[in-house]
Parts: C-alpha cells; sequence; structure tokens
C-alpha cells in the first residue's frame, strides 16, 4: 500500500517556507538596500586590499606580481560593478521620471 502523507519534517518545512516568503515580500525593499550595502562594501575591501599589495609589492614586502595583479584587477570588475548598479539605478529613475500620471 503506498502512503501519500508528508513525514511531519516536510510539513514543518513547508509551513517555514511559507512564512519566510511572506516576510521577503515585506522586506524586498531592506534586501535591495543589503544587497547595496554589501556591494559597497566589498568594493572598499576589494580597493583596500589591492592598494595595500600594491603598496607592499612597491616598498619590496613582497615579490608576488600575480598576486597584486590579481586583487588590482578584482578590484576594477568590483568597480565595473557598482557603476553599473549606479548607471542602472539613475536609468530606471529617469524612466519613472519620464512616466505620465
Amino acid at each position: 500500500m503506498i502512503q501519500n502523507s508528508l513525514p511531519i519534517q516536510q510539513i514543518q518545512g513547508l509551513s517555514e517556507l511559507s512564512s519566510s516568503a511572506q516576510k521577503n515580500q515585506s522586506s524586498s525593499e531592506s534586501n535591495f538596500n543589503d544587497m547595496l550595502t554589501n556591494a559597497l562594501s566589498g568594493l572598499d575591501a576589494s580597493l583596500k586590499n589591492s592598494e595595500a599589495q600594491m603598496n607592499a609589492f612597491v616598498a619590496g614586502e613582497t615579490d608576488n606580481l600575480h598576486q597584486v595583479m590579481i586583487s588590482m584587477q578584482e578590484a576594477h570588475i568590483n568597480f565595473q560593478m557598482v557603476t553599473e548598479i549606479r548607471n542602472k539605478a539613475i536609468e530606471a529613475f529617469q524612466d519613472l521620471s519620464r512616466m505620465q500620471i
């Protein structure tokens, strides 16, 4: 005989998923804010790391040029990402300001 009932753990998991979905709908603004904050924090950290590695290389404290170049490229990519996020936000604002009410 095949049993179609779900175990208690799966039922509890489904109720937790539905409650988390409701929280996600109400906190979408804070999630976007958190995403922007994390992107800017990541950019700042990668820029500081790149600068520190570059200064260490120039001062002769390290001779690993590859790692210095990799950290500089990571900082560049992070900067490009944040710039594109800014450009998209400005574009969205301009689209909203052109809308007629």
